[in-house]
């Protein structure tokens, strides 16, 4: 099926995906807004018969298809009246064919219904023959509109839709599905004004809070079409002006009509009562003025402003916390120059949104000439965020490989060692080594960042453990050059979800970045002095993470003083652990050999405790396997019984139970390759334990 052209003839335009090609992208305000699909990027239009043609490989692969059935459909999307009647005629079930099972045949891979296809091509003749054939006439969920009643609405088919209307289809369904909320907006989106005025007709809520899709109210759509027609009927008949929206992307009606830049529109609103200074408890800008410096309009903004917009006005939504810091986001030197010169508070340190001061914005934005602009009239490189991600303009600049813009900012005097007291990272230093941008680091040692800062804020603690726990794979520069110029190890951080750069390491899973430490002779048995655990090992045991156990334990870990409720409740969560089974039990026979002196064999179990029938759990966790794959449980049992107790006992128990568990020891009874080398590990963690 080839894409649906747009009804109005405007060429398609492909609708932009919210992935982009980098984390650092992401971060960036210019993709902050969301490029939600429009009437101008809308492809999936009414079609033409002949471009909706139906075929056989439409239909759901995963449901079968009788010929009549297969006919049927393609009746309707080629609009043969006289086909699908005489099917009908010929006792062809209609209602059950499409009412059978919502998910069956008739929704195709397109998921588009045989009314959604009549609607779509404006066949009133089969509309109503599906309608009097008992057709559902509220069907929902089709994209991109919602319903058929609002496919109907935005082509501006009043027949259809007062079919539709007449045969129960509800006028004001919140639609779930789709990008325009409501039969109403959709057709306000679309500009029809008799559709309009039909919809209120039938009795549309002209104020209903939409739940789903980008405008939020009928109102806000019309306003973001920039109709001057539709937005007057929607306020001669009651329409809210100053209604706080729940959802979508502007907040507001003024916000929407900002949007599109259109002075007329906006000053339609504001002549009705549009309050410029609201703020908005939804959208991506938290107020009109916000949305007028995004969109760049010189015209609107100043309009706005001459009307008393609060251009100070500490925002409670949206991503960027003021009209300055999103004029900033968009590297528009003319905005920004005109708010400057009306007085912004080029220092103003904001209490909401992702960045925290416009200049942290600027920074991020990569506009060196918006940067240069800012530093010219006086703002303040030093400035202490309260609020955002970064803490500084310079922890900003430092995330995003903007070596210009660092070096422009130290050369401004910012300080390379500021203690940063919020966000994500603590220093410049730490959020350059966050985004692994080794050119950055070594500007900022180079210019006498402390390698070794003890950070009071942020995530990590330390430059070093940044960069241990953000390291990719094989992306291991950034950590190898910080203990090249002195990061040392071992040190106990202060802050930060991590208290040592191994714990750091150890909890973010990486066992090359491990490695890298202990080959650096990281002290594998550094007691912590706070954080949730008292040294590496117990941190692993916590994680349940085989391999991180085993490379500890091969450095020569110690097991600090646990208590036997804190050891318990490690093996606890280790027992029934490992996510990798395949990777197991290559010390098995090392193990038998060391300890037994001998491979095991079967041999029936001995009963060790007059309290344990260790018959009856070995049998029922799977003991009776292949001979030539099965552990001596016997012997195995008595020699955990001697050397650990009922506490060895325990773990002999748990590892057996966890075999049973997982399908392909259970089948295959290889028990020894999961319970040997698990034993070897919790006994080796266990022995120490019991030696201190």
């Amino acid at each position: 099926m080839g894409s649906e052209s747009v009804r109005s003839g405007k060429k398609r335009v492909p609708q932009i995906e919210d992935e982009v090609s980098s984390t650092s992208d992401i971060d960036s305000p210019l993709f902050n807004k969301r490029h939600f699909s429009t009437e101008d990027a809308l492809w999936y239009d009414s079609p033409s018969p002949t471009e909706e043609a139906f075929t056989s490989s439409d239909i759901d692969p995963g449901h079968s298809a009788t010929e009549e059935e297969i006919r049927f459909s393609q009746a309707i999307s080629e609009g043969d009246i006289a086909l699908a009647k005489a099917l009908m005629d010929d006792e062809f079930d209609v209602k059950h064919f499409l009412m059978r099972d919502r998910n069956a045949l008739y929704f195709t891979v397109n998921r588009r219904t045989p009314l959604y296809f009549a609607v779509g091509n404006g066949d009133v003749k089969m509309v109503k023959l599906l309608l009097d054939a008992g057709v559902d006439p509220i069907e929902k969920n089709t994209a991109p509109f919602g319903s058929v009643l609002a496919k109907s609405c935005y082509q501006g088919d009043i027949e259809i839709a007062e079919l539709l209307i007449d045969a129960g289809s509800d006028v004001n369904l919140p639609l779930e599905a789709g990008n325009y909320g409501s039969a109403l907006a959709t057709a306000c989106l679309a500009t029809q004004i008799t559709m309009i005025a039909l919809l209120l007709k039938k009795g549309a809520d002209i104020n209903m809070q939409l739940i789903s899709g980008e405008y939020g109210s009928a109102l806000a759509a019309a306003c973001s079409k920039g109709s001057l027609e539709a937005v007057t009927l929607l306020c001669e008949k009651g329409a809210d002006v100053n209604q706080q929206l729940t959802c979508g992307m502007y907040g507001s009606a003024l916000a929407a009509a900002c949007s599109k830049l259109s002075l007329e529109t906006v000053t339609l609103l504001y002549e009705r009562g549009a309050d410029v200074n609201q703020q908005l408890t939804c959208g991506i800008y938290g107020s009109a003025l916000a949305e007028a410096c995004w969109d760049q309009s010189p015209e609107i903004v100043d309009f706005l402003l001459k009307e008393g917009a609060d251009i100070n006005m500490q925002l409670t939504s949206g991503d960027f916390g003021s009209a300055l810091a999103v004029a900033c986001a968009t590297g528009s030197l003319s905005i920004v120059k005109l708010l400057l010169e009306r007085g912004a508070d080029i220092n103003m340190q904001l209490t909401s949104g992702r960045y925290g001061s416009a200049l942290a914005v600027a920074c991020i934005s990569g506009s060196s000439k918006t940067v240069k602009l800012l530093l010219e009239k006086r703002a303040d490189v030093n400035l202490q965020l309260i609020s955002g991600k970064y803490g500084s303009a310079l922890a900003a600049a430092c995330t995003k490989w903007l070596l210009e813009t660092v070096r422009l900012l130290l050369e401004k005097g910012a300080d390379v060692n500021q203690q940063l007291t919020c966000g994500m990272y603590g220093s410049a230093l730490a959020a350059a080594c966050s985004n692994g941008s080794l050119k950055a680091v070594k500007l900022l040692l180079e210019k006498g960042a402390d390698v070794n800062l003890q950070l009071t804020s942020g995530k990590y603690g330390s430059a070093l453990a940044t960069a241990i726990s953000v390291a990719s794979r094989g992306q291991l520069e950034v950590p190898k050059f910080l203990l090249s110029m002195g990061a040392k190890i071992d040190l106990q951080l202060k802050s930060g979800d991590f208290r040592s750069a191994l714990a750091a390491a150890i909890g973010t899973r990486k066992l090359e970045t491990i490695s890298l430490l202990i080959l650096e002779r990281a002290n594998v048995s550094l007691p912590l002095s706070s954080g949730n655990f008292g040294d590496a090992i117990s941190s692993a045991l916590h994680l349940n993470n085989f391999d991180i156990i085993k490379l500890l334990l091969e450095a020569g870990t110690c097991i600090g003083p646990l208590s036997e409720v804190l050891f318990r409740r490690s093996l606890k969560r280790f027992l029934p652990c490992v996510e990798d089974l395949e990777a197991v039990g290559v010390y098995f026979d090392k193990f038998s050999t060391e300890r037994l002196g001998r491979t095991f064999i079967w041999d029936p179990p001995v009963v060790m405790s007059e309290t344990q029938d260790n018959n009856t759990w070995l049998f029922d966790y799977g003991a009776l396997v292949r001979k030539e794959d099965t552990v001596e449980f016997g012997a195995l049992y008595r020699l955990i019984g001697e050397s650990y107790g009922v506490m060895g006992l325990r773990v002999l128990q748990g590892l057996v139970r966890a075999a049973s568990h997982h399908r392909k020891y259970r089948q295959y009874g290889q028990y020894s390759e999961f319970v040997g080398v698990h034993l070897r590990t919790v006994l080796s963690v266990f022995s120490q334990s019991m030696d201190t």
